[in-house]
């Protein structure tokens, strides 16, 4: 079943010492769902909510794992502020630093397993990584 981007074998991970990591990405708005408070029985007390919020923050992490080793957490973090054209998510260059940080922190050979999101393309990142990164 293995062809293109999908491992083969699991002899690679053993023969080159690399760290397996698993990438995800998430995500979270600082608006509250719903405002809430105290009150008398039968009467429904009014509360405003702020619908501005503290704006959106979005959150790209690799979990990263080698027999023998704790497992490590690699993350990077971007606050989405409300300006009128700026990016609500992380984006290509921002996964491309993600990989790099994590492998210039492990000091070892990395085995990415990627999702299927768009801005994560595997071919795009391999390009852009130096050669021994990925």
């Amino acid at each position: 079943m293995a062809g293109g981007d999908l491992a083969g074998g699991k002899t690679l991970r053993a023969a080159t010492g690399a760290f397996v990591c698993f990438e995800d990405e998430a995500g979270v708005t600082g608006r509250p769902p719903k405002g809430r408070t105290w009150g008398r029985r039968g009467i429904t007390p009014r509360v405003r909510v702020s619908g501005r919020g503290r704006g959106r923050l979005s959150v790209a992490g690799l979990l990263c794992f080698r027999p023998g080793l704790p497992a490590r957490l690699c993350y990077r973090l971007r606050r989405h502020t409300g300006r009128k054209g700026e990016r609500r998510s992380l984006g290509e260059t921002a996964y491309i630093r993600l990989v790099d940080g994590a492998h210039q922190l492990l000091k070892a050979p990395l085995i990415v397993v990627w999702d299927r999101l768009s801005t994560t393309s595997p071919r795009r990142c391999r390009h852009s990584l130096p050669s021994g990164s990925g």
